[in-house]
């Protein structure tokens, strides 16, 4: 056989270092059919021809072996059918080595022996190998054929080397090489192959103008290639060409235009094209199916992808794995975990497999709708179905425990990940610094941080602005600086979650001059500032009875894009409150009305205080009056508390009568000065 080689027989344009003298021949019954045969080459010939067309190449290299070590008379046509027999296996190296040995065998080489070892290197991908012996054959001075060049081409495309074979069809124009249709879907291949689609619709572009025909195989390339780069638009367009001039459709090559739309999020273009291949009588196949549930997986619309799903039987398509897979990868998007299970559960009464993408799918439909108790499930039904458990479904697993507030769990996940040999990820890590953030895990947090730097995971901005969130809840602002710090040492660059969460750890402990500085920062870095970070300012400035600078922040949020929300318009009244301006207060609700948003009762409480506060029982009074937000127990303390001083005993009862009827149970405080309330009105009749 070939085991005498010892490295490979090909090295360089014309370089064959190991020769079929190396060979032992090792099969006593050929040798002696060989010597059987004497000088007469023509049952050897015979022989050989049966081999090749078996596709016998290791008997046929056996054979040879065995006639180069008896000296037997051997001929091109011998070598050659040996070639043709490695070239339909792929087998190149003893191809190539069958084609050195042609020199040690004083056997003049051919354009059929260069051809057929040409086709070896094609099928294997080996494309170096294949432009390195089109050189030799002009070393040799044998013609390039087209069969020739379209081999190389062909190695070139599978080897995805668009220039090569580019380079290539040029030559062959410069050589006078007839350029056909293989010769350019072979191209067209190489560049499909390689994610070129410009290139691809430049070689469809080049055939008409050159009139080399376009059929089925041309037009399927450029649509792949225009598939792979999301370029739908340019997919259909070329379906379309192909009906103007006349090219048959089959189902590969709507399969490849509904895989554009897919990739493009175009649910709607690949259903219409699944519509249009009933109207050419076209047969849709599984593969049509899955891409089109795929595009609506993308889009959202698992409802549609569910009704594919179930047409597919009545279409008498039978659903694979891959199937289930995508309708359930849709389901995913939308948490709908239990309609998942279902899927599951069909899947194992048909008889299909559950691979690991329909266990993680399903997990992460889990892991969207809270149920970190199934997610969960479903990760032990993989270990005991012994189903690789990747670093998807753990990730997912813990995402799950993250949003449940299960930081301990999440935890255990990341460690059972270590220790299942699975690759934990920044993703992995993530979910368990968020789930230890959720309940204000400092200590962890920064302790899982350092473990990713143990294993060289790299942060991500997510990662830190996990553990942030952390200190944030936790009310820990050094450790928040520290992690801001370690952000400029590993060129992450910050973002607004991450200044949002520093501004409002800042604000928590009481530094509100050390929030207005990161909120002036993120300015100066040109980072976006949104509806929370202008809050996170507006509320340290009601910590330090900023009044104006909350208001000056209000009115900047304009220039922002960001939208003031319920929590901005109670800081800044507080804010105002707080440092007794009252008519900044009634100003702010009148603002907020203009806004087109309804002041509720913390607005209007504050407002409220900084009026009773200023002794202003009329504007109190007025403002109640007028309110249009829901009072509570604070709000109609306030005003009693106004109509105290107004000597309104009367309408004290009738709030405190109301404040009884909302089952308000906060009442010692209005009570009491409902009495002193009515103790100075007797008081005053007394006297008159």
């Amino acid at each position: 056989m070939l085991s005498g080689l010892t490295q490979t027989c090909y090295t360089g344009p014309s370089e064959f270092k190991v020769t079929l003298h190396a060979f032992q021949a090792r099969d006593s019954e050929l040798e002696k059919q060989v010597r059987a045969w004497g000088s007469d080459s023509r049952p050897a010939s015979r022989y050989l021809a049966q081999l090749t067309k078996n596709r016998n190449w290791q008997l046929a290299v056996e054979l040879l072996q065995t006639m180069v070590a008896l000296g037997s008379q051997m001929d091109v046509f011998h070598f050659n059918s040996a070639i043709a027999a490695c070239s339909a296996e792929g087998q190149w190296i003893a191809a190539l080595c069958l084609l050195a040995g042609m020199d040690d065998g004083n056997v003049a080489k051919d354009v059929v022996s260069f051809n057929s070892a040409i086709a070896a290197c094609s099928r294997a991908g080996s494309w170096a190998a294949a432009i390195h012996l089109l050189q030799d054959m002009r070393a040799y001075r044998i013609a390039w054929q087209g069969i020739s060049c379209n081999s190389a081409i062909s190695a070139c495309a599978k080897g995805r080397q668009w220039l090569s074979a580019l380079a290539l069809l040029r030559e062959m124009r410069d050589q006078q090489v007839q350029r056909d249709t293989i010769s350019f879907n072979s191209a067209i291949s190489a560049c499909d192959q390689s994610l070129e689609w410009p290139a691809a619709l430049a070689l469809l572009d080049s055939m008409t103008m050159g009139r080399v025909e376009r059929n089925t195989i041309t037009f399927n390339a450029a649509i792949s290639a225009c598939a792979k780069c999301m370029q739908w638009q340019m997919a259909l367009g070329l379906l379309a060409k192909m009906a103007e001039c006349g090219v048959p459709k089959v189902p590969a090559t709507f399969n490849s235009a509904i895989t554009a739309c897919e990739k493009a999020g175009e649910w709607q273009a690949a259903l219409e094209l699944i519509g249009q291949m009933g109207t050419v009588r076209v047969e849709a196949n599984a593969i049509t199916f899955s891409a089109a549930i795929t595009a609506c997986a993308r889009a959202g619309h698992w409802q549609v992808a569910l009704a594919l799903l179930q047409e597919m039987p009545a279409r008498r398509i039978e659903r694979s794995t891959i199937s289930f897979n995508a309708a359930i990868s849709a389901l995913e998007k939308d948490g709908q975990w239990s309609m998942a299970f279902s899927l599951l559960q069909e899947m194992v009464d048909l008889g299909l497999e559950l691979s690991a993408v329909t266990l993680g799918a399903s997990i992460s439909a889990c892991e969207k709708a809270g149920r970190w108790q199934n997610a969960l499930a479903l990760l032990r039904e993989m270990a005991v179905s012994a189903i690789e458990m990747n670093t998807i479904s753990f990730s997912a697993s813990i995402s799950a425990c993250e949003k449940a507030g299960q930081w301990q769990r999440a935890l255990a996940l990341l460690d059972e990940m270590h220790s299942a040999a699975v690759a934990q990820d920044t993703i992995a890590f993530n979910a368990a610094i968020s789930a230890c953030a959720r309940e204000g895990r400092v200590l962890s947090a920064v302790e899982l941080m350092a473990d990713m730097a143990d294993v060289q995971i790299s942060k991500s901005v997510v990662t830190f602005n996990a553990a942030l969130s952390a200190c944030e809840r936790g009310g820990q602002w050094e450790a928040a600086l520290a992690l801001v710090q370690e952000m400029v040492l590993s060129k992450v660059r910050r973002d607004t979650v991450t200044s949002n969460s520093v501004i409002s750890v800042f604000e928590r402990c009481g530094y509100w001059q050390a929030s207005l500085v990161q909120l002036e920062r993120m300015l100066s870095e040109s980072i976006s500032r949104d509806t929370i970070s202008f809050s996170a300012g507006i509320s340290a400035c009601e910590r330090g009875a900023q009044w104006r600078t909350a208001l000056a922040l209000l009115g900047g949020m304009r220039s922002a894009t960001a939208l003031p929300n319920q929590i901005t318009w109670n800081s800044a009244t507080a804010a105002c409150e707080k440092a007794g301006q009252w008519k900044a207060s009634l100003e702010l609700l009148q603002v907020i009305s203009v806004f087109r948003a309804a002041a509720d009762a913390i607005s209007l409480n504050s407002a409220l205080e900084s009026c009773v506060r200023g002794r202003h029982w009329a504007a109190s009074l007025r403002l109640f009056a007028t309110r249009e937000a829901a009072s509570d127990a604070i709000t109609l303390s306030l005003v009693v508390n106004a109509c105290e001083y107004r000597c309104l005993w009367q309408r004290s009862l009738s709030l405190l009568a109301d404040m009884t009827a909302l089952q308000l149970r906060q009442l010692s405080v209005a009570f009491s000065t409902t009495h002193v309330s009515g103790d100075a009105q007797g008081a005053q009749k007394d006297a008159g």
